[in-house]
This record gives C-alpha cells, structure tokens and sequence, in this order.
C-alpha cells in the first residue's frame, strides 16, 4: 500500500486517536458561531448534523460527502482506524484532466529548457480547475512558523486514515485533524478537493458552505477539446508534446503524443500512477535530438537523451553544476503520421527505449 502523506510527516494536529471514535481530534481553536448551510451543486441542500467551523475550515461528515460525490461504496474499519472509499466514476477523468494544466507557455520558473509547444497549443483554455493551497491539516500555520523558528516540533500520530481505491489500487492518506461525533467522522472541507476533485468554497459572511462536484460529462468534454488541440502537425511538434510532459511529469500531455495502439497499452499504466510520471527530484532536464532519421515519406525515428536533475537544475539554469545532475537518460521514438481520435497528424507509434520512470509502462501487444 502507498502511504501519501500531507505535507510532510511534521504537520498536523498533535491529538491521538485510541478506542472508540468518540473525541474530538482537531486543534483547540474557536469554532464559528454562525450556523452552516450547504449548497451542493448549486442548490441548497439540508446541513448534516454536527457540521462547524475551525479556523476557516468546515469540519465535514466524510461519508456523507463521499455518497454525494458518488463512491461507490466507504466502509469503516474500526479496528484500523481507517475509512476505506472506492473512488467514484468521474475520479479518473479528473485525475487525466488536471494533468493537463502544464500547457501554455512555459512558465518563467521553469528556465528556458522546457520544451517549447506551438503557439496553438499554448493557446488551449487550460483545465477550469481550482489552484487553491489545500488545508488538510488543521495545524500547520502553526507547526509551519515553530519550523521556521528552529523550534522543536511535537511529537505526533495520525488520527486516522483515509484509503481511495482506484484503478486496480489503493492509495492511503495519514489523517492528523478530524473529530468524530456519534460515530461519524468528520474533516476539514478541503478533503473533499483532494479525495473527489470537488470545488469548496467557504463564505463566511453569510456562513454558507459551497461543493461543486465535477460533472463527468463536463470533465470528458474539456479532456475532448484539449486533446483535439494538442494533435501534434509535425514530427517536431510530437517530440516537443512527448518531452514537455516528461518534464513536468504530465501523463496525460505524453498520453496525447501516442497513437491509438500505445494509448491502450500506457492507459492502464498511467491510471495506476494518477497520471503523474517521475518525481520532483529527479526530474527530466533539457531534452537534445541527438538523432533525427526518415525512414520513409510517413515516418521518422528520433533519438532523444536528457539528464535526470534535482531542484537544483531549474534555480541554476543555465548555469548548472555537476551536483545538479546525476544521470542522462535516452529515448528512441518512431512517429508516424496517421489517424489518432478520429484526427489525422503525427504520433508516437513505437517506443523503442524509454525510462519508465519517467514515461508509460507500455502493457504487452494484445
């Protein structure tokens, strides 16, 4: 099992879990006066039983708001401290579309070494996806400003966990701020953001709690549009799509360069990895042809190396040090021009080499 962890094993609420869920597992901190009321999707719905306010956050039942999103089914283990949710259908489209929202322009952060995409495909609406900082712990302004005063931090233990299934997987979250009234478990809003790619908003004016659950339909016609932009209309641009998403490790970016026949074969690979390829550290630096041959009027073969880097690679570029890079990496690509989606242009149809670790898993020809 994958233990993910929220902003690091340090912050969180500093309350244990032991026996039965009964106690309140969230900061000591003042809770909001003004009753809650709910709007899901636009329209006012009745507010569950034991819903308030700490710090800006409205403290959620978690299966309440798993069935709105339509898991398709929680369950709660006692014995584990764990609530187990099987992700609902639209999980995957969300996942596959916010993998998309490196397009545009590269950003200046991101030094001149980012492969640079046509001005059309720049031009794409990115994913309408919100970008807010998730609160999922309830703690860690504070514990955040005792680090930077080189303060020692308190000893901690998850409250409980939170397990997804998906795609053949199951991905665990430590859970440090949550409360349990009656038997039911509550987090702060922001989980449903991060578990069910809901929209949360919190007005606290008017004390109304805002969830705006992706629409599938919706979400499969913007991942539509997008990839109808993305057809590469040459070679270059094919290589240029393939190496922006090994670079900032956008599954769906490198899905969109394949033909049809590789697409089948990486979907399953890529729904295993939430559409995230490679890691932050290392990472692919500037890709470089080292090779460029036609092998015929519809088809051309590349070889294409580039070094794996850490953070320090994209501060320092183009300056970079040995102590930047620790490794170099090789890709050999065939591109042929033919149908992919129903749109003619330019596709990956063979990976010759490749490191997995930074691009698809290809599953054996059927």
């Amino acid at each position: 099992m994958k233990k993910v962890w929220t902003i690091g094993s340090i912050l969180t609420s500093i309350l244990v879990g032991t026996a039965a869920p009964v106690a309140l597992a969230a900061p000591a901190v003042a809770v909001a006066t003004l009753p809650v009321q709910v709007e899901v999707d636009g329209k006012k719905v009745a507010t569950p039983a034991g819903m308030d306010v700490i710090d800006g956050q409205v403290m959620v039942p978690l299966r309440w708001a798993a069935e709105l999103a339509g898991a398709r089914s929680v369950k709660w283990d006692a014995s584990k401290r764990d609530v187990k949710i099987e992700a609902p259908e639209s999980y995957e489209s969300i996942l596959q579309l916010h993998s998309y929202i490196r397009l545009g322009a590269a950003p200046a952060e991101w030094g001149t070494y980012l492969c640079q995409l046509p001005d059309r495909m720049n031009a794409i609406p990115r994913p309408k996806l919100s970008d807010r900082a998730l609160v999922l712990d309830l703690e860690i302004e504070k514990l955040e400003q005792m680090a930077r005063e080189n303060k020692n931090l308190p000893p901690r233990r998850e409250v409980m966990s939170i397990t997804t299934q998906y795609a053949g997987q199951e991905y665990s979250y430590a859970v440090y701020s949550a409360k349990f009234v009656q038997g039911r478990v509550y987090v702060p809003m922001d989980w449903l953001t991060e578990l069910f790619g809901a929209d949360v908003t919190y007005d606290k004016e008017r004390g109304v709690l805002a969830i705006q659950f992706p629409n599938l339909q919706e979400t499969k016609r913007q991942i539509a549009e997008i990839e109808a932009g993305l057809v590469p209309a040459s070679p270059d641009e094919t290589i240029a799509l393939w190496g922006r998403g090994l670079q900032t490790r956008s599954g769906a970016l490198i899905y969109a360069a394949l033909s049809n026949e590789l697409r089948d074969r990486a979907r399953a690979n890529l729904q295993a990895r939430n559409w995230v390829t490679g890691g932050s550290s290392p990472h692919a630096g500037k890709i470089t042809v080292q090779d460029k041959k036609q092998l015929d009027a519809d088809t051309w073969e590349y070889t294409l190396t580039y070094p794996e880097v850490t953070s320090g690679y994209m501060a320092n570029y183009p300056n970079v040090t040995p102590a930047d890079i620790e490794g170099t990496c090789t890709d050999k690509l065939v591109v042929k021009k033919q149908r992919t989606g129903g749109t003619e242009g330019w596709f990956i149809a063979e990976v010759k080499q490749s490191n997995e670790y930074y691009g698809p898993v290809f599953a054996e020809k059927r």
